[in-house]
């Protein structure tokens, strides 16, 4: 089963700017997208691609993972019953190209409009538990602009039931304080996936 485990990320000044402006980018090929897919009439990812990929690719100068993700996601919307009029710059899909995660060092390295960028996680032992032994080779970047805070949703296989079991016992002391004292460490789960109770989940379907 699929979890989605949401890690608050820490990055310097310089690495928040370097993620406001790929979400601005990853944005704006969204648009983009989805104009020129309502122009034509096209829902599909592969038509949508076919018209519009190189021209978002050249106008706003990210990678072919992020355009591709953001074709994706426009196709994706579609299938809504109230579809977005306009993507915001509040989140954006990543992939095992874009995204590393680094458990010795607690950190995750994303790809960037400024490029690679190795950004410190802010992680309870809940969290710990549930990427222990994990690649994730998905997640979505989402940006609380009350906040101006950053969480990761890495979308890894997990067992939840395991990591409570474990605090119940009384085996992870410091995880269960910060349960307590911090609960935007603790992890919750939501049918089939686990999100932090302070952090509203990503849209994973249209991420708008």
């Amino acid at each position: 089963m699929n979890k989605a485990v949401a890690c608050k990320l820490t990055p310097t000044p310089e690495q928040q700017a370097a993620l406001l402006e790929t979400l601005d980018l990853f944005a704006d090929a969204c648009n983009t997208a989805l104009k020129v897919a309502q122009e034509a009439g096209k829902h599909r990812a592969y038509d949508i691609h076919h018209i519009c990929y190189y021209n978002i690719k050249e106008a706003t100068g990210l990678t072919s993972n992020y355009v591709i993700r953001a074709i994706g996601r426009v196709a994706g919307s579609f299938g809504r019953k109230n579809p977005p009029k306009e993507f915001k710059p509040t989140s954006l899909d990543l992939d095992k190209d874009l995204i590393r995660f680094i458990p010795f060092t607690e950190t995750v390295s994303i790809a960037t409009a400024q490029g690679l960028q190795k950004i410190k996680l802010q992680l309870g032992n809940y969290q710990r538990h549930l990427l222990k032994a994990q690649a994730p080779k998905a997640g979505v970047l989402a940006y609380d602009q009350k906040r101006k805070s950053f969480h990761i949703h890495f979308s890894c296989v997990a067992d939840v039931n395991a990591a409570h079991n474990i605090a119940a016992q009384g085996a992870l002391v410091v995880g269960l304080t910060d349960a307590v004292n911090r609960p935007e460490t603790a992890v919750v789960q939501t049918q089939n996936h686990a999100f932090l109770p302070t952090s509203k989940p990503p849209d994973l379907t249209s991420g708008n």
